[in-house]
């Protein structure tokens, strides 16, 4: 049995998804904090537990009986997501789970900007440790985190970005999800390290062209300095701390942290990602 946890997140809930797909998948559970929160159609068609990283008792009897753990981060600051996270090892390794498939990040190193990746940094070094087969897959930074500012440019004409020189190759959540899918259920993926990025490192200049080619209209792109963006942030009420964590992920990405792409999201779903015009396309056309 393969259990997923968050599958009420918008990649855990694509997981499930994939896999239910799969005439080759075997008996599929589903965790999440609410089970009320998991959608009633998937949850229908699997077994829907309670997995709550908070609560150990309820890890451990997500896990009892499991064989691979399709094992989501969480999305906490390092101090609450890092003792989570040895939560569901602890729970995975007295349940006897055969292997783990851990969604981590892009450069999971203690030296990056990227304040918020530390937590990635001491699951890894867990999961290494814990003594379970284990598949890493380093996803990059998420096409969706875009949503917001190609809004804001579909009305403004003007796609506004902290460290918009910077290169990113960003991910899709429905390719990232069918990957996590054929790894949990592929032989050949223990003790393996996926580096899951998009095939083109695009800055805020690229996208802006590649979304006037697809608004058809002129759009320009412009830099937002992070301090103001970590101000609205604040705006949206995250305290000064979390919004700072959150904002490094753009001083990460001015260092360079996301810029190289992989080939390891291709050849794990047999085909090129997801090219960040039709991602556009498609974003634009939900945006009217």
């Amino acid at each position: 049995m393969i259990l997923i946890t968050c599958a009420n997140g918008k990649l855990g809930e694509r997981v499930v998804r994939n896999l239910l797909d799969r005439a080759d998948a075997p008996a599929i559970q589903v965790g999440a904090r609410s089970v009320e929160r998991i959608d009633a159609r998937l949850a229908s068609r699997c077994a829907a537990v309670t997995a709550d990283y908070d609560v150990p008792a309820s890890l451990a009897a997500a896990c009892e009986g499991i064989k691979t753990l399709v094992f989501i981060s969480g999305n906490a600051g390092n101090a609450v997501r890092i003792p989570q996270h040895h939560a569901v090892i602890e729970a995975a390794k007295d349940a006897g789970v055969e292997r783990i498939v851990y969604t981590s990040f892009s450069n999971p190193v203690a030296t990056s900007r990227f304040k918020l990746v530390q937590a990635h940094v001491e699951t890894e070094r867990a999961l290494a440790e814990s003594g379970i087969a284990c598949t890493i897959l380093r996803n990059g930074i998420y096409a969706s985190n875009l949503e917001g500012f190609v809004g804001n440019a579909l009305k403004s004409g003007v796609l506004a970005m902290p460290s918009a020189a910077a290169k990113i190759c960003y991910s899709g959540h429905d390719d990232l999800a069918e990957a996590t899918a054929r790894v949990a259920l592929e032989a050949g993926h223990a003790g393996q390290t996926y580096e899951l990025t998009g095939s083109e490192p695009l800055d805020a200049g690229d996208l802006a062209a590649l979304l006037s080619e697809v608004a058809g209209r002129p759009i320009i792109s412009a830099d937002i300095p992070l301090g103001d963006f970590r101000a609205f942030l604040g705006t949206l009420g995250l305290d000064d701390a979390a919004a700072a964590d959150l904002a490094s992920i753009y001083s990460a990405a001015a260092a360079g942290e996301y810029a190289t792409p992989h080939d390891d999201l291709a050849r794990l779903l047999g085909r090129p990602p997801i090219a960040m015009r039709d991602y556009l396309a498609a974003l634009t056309s939900t945006e009217g």
